[in-house]
């Protein structure tokens, strides 16, 4: 829920309130809202794995997967350098929904990442990708532009009971 948790302080406990209690009143918003859902475990997994899938689909429905390895992840946001991407951009541009699997043996998981995706450009996003890109190879990577993907759900995708589990 997306509920606001309202806390009033005493020198003993917090306790959950819905409204006004004794004249003090302290909002915090919902620390389960606000957690990010890309885990620092999940991240360093996706590093291990280096190159991520990105599934895309036309706004008739036509889908397209790439192989992305320019790849920067800051708490629930994805961007991905748009060094030669051609379907990937026409189908965001047409529908900006998109997920990234990562799943490789070396890290013993798979999990999808689904969210929605915009073009950016001329950020300060989009300079530190260019400056990354730049240090790692000069001169090969044109990084036209990100996708800056905002993360809204995760799933499990390993065989077994829980196969396509919700798990943030």
């Amino acid at each position: 829920s997306s509920e606001t948790i309202v806390l009033i302080y005493s020198p003993w406990k917090y306790k959950r309130l819905s409204s006004l209690y004794a004249g003090i009143l302290i909002i915090f918003p919902n620390p389960y809202t606000c957690m990010a859902l890309i885990t620092p475990e999940l991240k360093e997994q996706m590093a291990q794995v280096g190159v991520l899938h990105l599934a895309t689909a036309s706004k008739a429905g036509v889908p397209n997967v790439a192989p992305m390895g320019a790849i920067l992840v800051e708490e629930d946001t994805i961007f991905i350098a748009n060094n030669f991407m051609n379907k990937t951009i026409a189908n965001i541009l047409e529908n900006p929904q998109v997920s990234v699997l990562v799943w490789s043996r070396d890290i013993g998981n798979c999990f999808q990442l689904k969210g929605t995706a915009e073009i950016m450009k001329d950020t300060a996003e989009h300079q530190k990708m260019r400056d990354m890109l730049e240090a790692k190879k000069p001169g090969a990577y044109p990084c036209k532009d990100l996708v800056v993907i905002s993360v809204k759900e995760i799933f499990t995708c390993m065989p077994g009971a829980n196969a396509g589990a919700k798990i943030a």
